[in-house]
């Protein structure tokens, strides 16, 4: 009798990726990514601004450098006028716009950068318009990864017209048809949403999107001594963690004084007052 042999597995080639990260702390999950990407036998190329926050050369995986038209210290002073926005006096109206042409300007000046830059696709994140261009330009699929947009794209707010009409201006000098920026990432392959489904506010979900919450959760890892003394000393009242993210790595003391005060008011205890009920959910932790 004869016999025909079927193989049951194929060895699949990996494919070539082009990476255009935004900097600062989008990267530093994104990285995560592009290492697996690596490690899975894909060729992985990362183009780095060579004035840049937190997007460093790695053994992970290949970069390449371009040049932009700003130096890290012009980098560092837009985003420290950022924080001083936020940190150094009680905002005021006139405060807020300031802080919107602050955005817009520490947008702006990466999205310079962006623009003097045989792949499979481009893995970006779509809160700067730059990789959605190449990919376009490149007519190849664009991946986005990402944990939100710098604004929503149906709402007419005073900062999201300022900044997505400088996205749109970007758009349309680099591209010959005529299309926003909104337009733009709409034709985006894949959409890995970096936050959790339960957490978000009820809207529509694409077949093309997916949700990947947790995975810039780093393995735990001891704590440093002098942390690990001040859990150890809590007692069984716990301890509250603050953290404002990678990117602001102090503030001004009277501000910190004003959170410590806050957090000092907080409930703790076995027993509420008669007239005070704890809701449902704290009470199963």
């Amino acid at each position: 009798m004869a016999s025909v042999t079927v193989p049951l597995e194929r060895e699949s080639e990996g494919g070539k990726v082009l990476v255009l990260p935004v900097d600062g702390s989008h990267w530093l999950s994104m990285k995560i990514l592009v290492k697996e990407l690596n490690q899975r036998g894909h060729e992985v190329l990362v183009l780095v601004p060579d004035s840049s926050l937190l997007i460093h050369s790695s053994e992970s995986f290949k970069t390449e450098v371009y040049p932009v038209s700003f130096t890290k210290a012009d980098l560092d002073g837009r985003f420290e006028q950022l924080t001083e926005g936020l940190f150094l006096k009680p905002p005021q109206m006139t405060d807020i716009f300031l802080n919107v042409q602050r955005l817009v300007s520490f947008t702006s000046l990466q999205v310079e950068g962006c623009e003097s830059l045989g792949f499979d696709l481009v893995l970006t994140d779509p809160f700067l318009p730059c990789g959605s261009i190449l990919a376009h330009l490149l007519s190849i699929p664009a991946v986005y990864f990402l944990g939100g947009l710098p604004c929503g794209l149906d709402t007419k707010s005073y900062m999201c017209r300022i900044i997505y009409s400088n996205f749109d201006d970007l758009v349309s000098r680099h591209l010959e048809e005529k299309m926003t920026y909104k337009e733009l990432i709409s034709y985006g392959a894949i959409w890995l949403l970096r936050y959790d489904f339960t957490f978000e506010w009820p809207k529509p979900i694409m077949p093309n999107m997916a949700f990947i919450g947790g995975i810039n959760c780093a393995k735990k890892a001891p704590l440093p001594a002098e942390i690990k003394e001040f859990v150890d000393g809590s007692g069984d009242d716990g301890f509250i963690v603050f953290t404002l993210g990678s990117m602001v790595s102090n503030m001004p003391e009277e501000t910190a004084k004003q959170f410590f005060e806050a957090f000092r008011q907080l409930y703790c205890g076995d027993t509420l007052e008669s007239h005070l009920r704890m809701h449902p959910r704290m009470s199963n932790l």
